[in-house]
């Protein structure tokens, strides 16, 4: 009599495999509604005694509800940027070494010199100048966005 295998379901080899589709959720809300949401909140408790935060804080519950709802959102906020920072310490430990390669290396989305190049390529082709750059792995639109991010261009 032959015998019925079963298959069996395989976990993934690495655990943090099935954290990941949830840590590209958690910062987006976090990122956007996160400062929305902390900022409605802190603007109605920093001008709690004008009318409209007195309308908004009761909406919210009152400035006490206010409150809470803000350092809630203070606390998820620090939270990813913190997970944010030990994930970007084990990839360098990991992948690059050293942080200068992290930072600046060829899968950095810091803007580098090729990417000017790419820039000035792209506004050639778009004018009919020129042909259509080959880019490498961002665009010059892509790494360009991080700068509004991080605070370079205030």
């Amino acid at each position: 009599m032959a015998e019925i295998k079963v298959a069996r379901k395989k976990r993934p080899a690495n655990p943090g495999i099935m954290v990941a589709p949830l840590l590209a959720v958690i910062p987006s809300i976090s990122f956007t509604e996160g400062p929305a949401r902390a900022a409605r909140t802190g603007l109605t408790l920093k001008f709690s005694y004008t009318k409209w935060a007195e309308v908004f804080s009761h909406l919210l519950g009152g400035f006490e509800s206010a409150g809470c709802i803000h350092r809630g959102a203070a606390c998820l906020m620090f939270g990813v940027f913190t997970k944010h920072l030990v994930d970007l310490c084990r990839m360098e430990k990991r992948d690059y070494g050293r942080w200068r390669a992290l930072v600046l290396g060829a899968g950095s989305m810091v803007p580098n010199r090729r990417d000017l190049t790419e820039l000035i390529g792209t506004r050639k082709w778009f004018v009919g100048r020129g042909e259509r750059p080959a880019y490498e792995r961002w665009t010059d639109w892509r790494s360009l966005i991080l700068l509004p991010c991080s605070g370079v261009s205030r």
